[in-house]
């Protein structure tokens, strides 16, 4: 639904004119041929990332009858604080820029930002590629910024994915040089996530090159059951999935998952990516009662060992009950749906893209079950379009 087809903005200069503005809006709102507030979203209460506060108004006006029934427009009215525009002028080119990195609520947004601030000896007016750049051309083995840039740039921040590997290629490089214990684990983990980035990048033909020499040094170091060997063969298989060779993916990922079993347990962190991630290749039509198992055992497994709030314990969650959605077993997965997102409105907030991922999926099942008014709801809720 487009909510904001319509906009304008009130700006006033004092509380006293701020509640007035509310209280207008809120009494003749409901009135017969008049406008309805159908959704206030109060950032004065809960701020931007930035500190910005302002208060914005879904607002269902009446445009013209079309027979019996009445023709309406949703338009949003955006009320705002003078004092606090300049601090929205100055501080706006940022949000734009980190708006992807800060989403979510300001305990996410407080996470993030100790990210930045191991990104140290950036120049104020730098671009974010004349940062790296001057990053990985140091001398220094400054693996620390090195280390939080890759963060920033990676799959659950900023996703700028072609940036972050050319920082992997410099750690790459730096871990190359190193002569401590671990030197040869560190080349092949970077090796690892170099590839990685690149299949994030969609440059598949440099990541198969990564990836596919990456295993066999691996196996060739540390042997087959490493944990750096499982990895590498883990990331191929997904690697193979997305350029669909999924009969190489499923056999690789099998062959992975009963290794992982056996070195490090059914319960290892490791062991249960595995049945994830093949779960993932499996949730094809026709294969939806195949893929099943593997999800309930990814989530029941993560929820136990990771516990309900981590991240991986989420994204099982939202497997599971999507798998369920399309076999057609809809009271399951409503119940997966709004126990996960009950919890990603918790931990990163109503904007999120996890929480609006699991949000479309509900309204979706929703409709499809013939509650449209419940989606509508939700949709109102979390802002879905």
């Amino acid at each position: 639904k487009l909510l904001d087809i319509v906009r304008c903005s009130i700006i006033v200069h004092t509380e006293e004119e701020l509640f007035g503005v509310a209280e207008a809006l809120e009494s003749e709102s409901g009135e017969d041929d008049a406008f309805r507030v159908i959704r206030c979203k109060n950032r004065f209460k809960e701020p931007l990332f930035n500190g910005y506060r302002d208060a914005l108004y879904t607002i269902r006006v009446p445009i013209a009858k079309d027979g019996e029934k009445m023709v309406e427009h949703c338009c949003e009215v955006q009320v705002h604080l003078s004092e606090l525009i300049f601090h929205k002028s100055t501080s706006h080119i940022h949000y734009e820029f980190f708006r992807s990195y800060f989403s979510g609520n300001v305990e996410a947004a407080d996470e993030r930002m100790m990210v930045l601030k191991r990104v140290v000896g950036a120049e104020p007016n730098d671009t974010l590629k004349e940062t790296i750049d001057s990053s990985i051309a140091t001398t220094d083995d400054n693996t620390t910024q090195l280390e939080a840039l890759l963060q920033l740039l990676g799959e659950d921040n900023m996703t700028q994915y072609l940036l972050a590997s050319l920082v992997a290629y410099r750690l790459l490089t730096v871990s190359l040089e190193s002569t401590d214990d671990k030197s040869r684990e560190r080349p092949i983990t970077m090796l690892i996530r170099l590839g990685r980035l690149l299949r994030l990048a969609y440059k598949y033909d440099q990541a198969e090159t990564v990836l596919s020499k990456t295993r066999q040094a691996a196996s060739i170091l540390f042997g087959s059951e490493h944990r750096l060997t499982l990895l590498a063969c883990e990331n191929h298989a997904i690697l193979m999935a997305e350029t669909r060779r999924y009969e190489e993916s499923k056999s690789l990922h099998r062959e992975t998952l009963e290794t992982r079993e056996h070195v490090l347990g059914p319960e290892d962190p490791d062991t249960l990516s595995s049945c994830q991630v093949l779960a993932i290749v499996l949730d094809k039509p026709g294969h939806y009662e195949e893929a099943r198992p593997y999800f309930a055992r990814a989530y029941e497994g993560r929820r136990k060992v990771l516990g309900s709030y981590h991240r991986d314990t989420l994204d099982s969650a939202n497997g599971l009950a999507v798998i369920d959605m399309m076999n057609g077993q809809y009271d399951s997965a409503e119940s997966i749906f709004r126990a996960t997102i009950k919890v990603q409105k918790e931990k990163y907030g109503l904007d999120h893209a996890k929480t609006k991922w699991t949000g479309n999926n509900l309204a979706g099942l929703l409709m499809i079950t013939g509650r449209d008014k419940e989606a509508e709801k939700l949709g109102l809720e979390l802002g879905l379009s």
